[in-house]
């Protein structure tokens, strides 16, 4: 099988293939696995060894629509130079950014074969729109909670990491978004994932703090992320889901879980943080399930 394989950010192709060359061999030498950069310069991620030769990439800067566009297009551009693939491996960013182009397919082409027939994803993070309309009407809906909670974000500007909990109870079924506050929860708590995802990008890039897409100022500012309470589609190929049991940014990783068809989907929690697992049990359960997608996806 040909697999196109997406690094985190401040990594590179060549690091994120060191970072996977024990689960390709595990999984099967005999595949085809393509690395590509991506396109802006960064610094190198806080949890890659101090003796990390770079150049370091990002996918995107900050997250605004346009620029993970920009992101899209290229990836797309290799689908059709070098493609087809028939899957897609993407650690943090580069997880985040193949659900996205997953996702959006999902919705804008909903009755074209998929572009992927299974992914595997490691501590995926928040996975945003390339349209910068999307969710036009439901941020329409929910601005007047957006705007009550910019002041507490004003104040909380110098927040630690540990500032980033959840902020108040947050719905967990669709259904319940009909209830008193739980709209304003929910707006509450993707505020809340956005900014500490801000942040992360940030601690690895000095700069990245001034280009970073701001969480404030009404429906335009609104984040345009896909939210599985919000939006009703789910990717439709076999997703294996990777996630660090310490992971700070674990719960992203679970909502993006939640994006995929629930029955084509498995979720492998291994000991860790942000990071590729390394013990051979938590590998073992990875490779287990990249076998599990990869047979579903020559029986569809």
């Amino acid at each position: 099988m040909k697999i196109l394989c997406l690094h985190p950010w401040g990594a590179s192709a060549e690091i994120f293939e060191r970072q996977m060359s024990l689960i390709c061999t595990l999984i099967g030498e005999s595949h085809n696995y393509v690395f590509m950069d991506g396109p802006v310069p960064c610094g190198p991620a806080k949890e890659l060894p101090a003796s990390t030769k770079g150049p370091f990439y990002n996918w995107y800067d900050g997250l605004s629509s346009s620029n993970v566009k920009a992101a899209h297009d290229l990836v797309l551009e290799v689908i059709e130079d070098e493609g087809p693939f028939d899957g897609v491996i993407g650690f943090s960013q580069g997880a985040s950014l193949a659900l996205s182009i997953l996702y959006h397919h999902e919705i804008t082409r909903p009755h074209q074969p998929p572009l992927f027939r299974f992914g595997v994803f490691f501590c995926a993070v928040l996975s945003i729109s390339p349209d910068v309309q999307f969710n036009t009407e439901v941020i329409s809906r929910y601005t007047r909670y957006y705007k009550s909670v910019e002041e507490e974000e004003e104040k909380d500007d110098d927040s630690t990491m540990d500032d980033f909990k959840l902020l108040s109870p947050t719905p967990t079924h669709r259904a319940t978004l009909l209830l008193p506050g739980q709209k304003r929860a929910l707006v509450k708590d993707v505020i809340g994932l956005v900014r500490q995802l801000v942040k992360t990008g940030a601690d690895h890039d000095d700069n990245a703090s001034r280009k970073q897409w701001k969480t404030r100022g009404g429906e335009e500012g609104f984040p345009r992320v896909y939210h599985p309470l919000v939006n009703k589609a789910r990717i439709s190929i076999p997703t294996v889901h990777s996630i660090g049991r310490s992971d700070p940014l674990r719960r992203q990783s679970e909502l993006q879980a939640r994006l995929c068809n629930k029955g084509l989907t498995r979720v492998i929690e291994f000991q860790g943080a942000h990071k590729v697992p390394s013990n051979m049990n938590d590998l073992q359960a990875v490779v287990f399930a990249v076998e599990w997608a990869m047979r579903m996806a020559q029986m569809r």
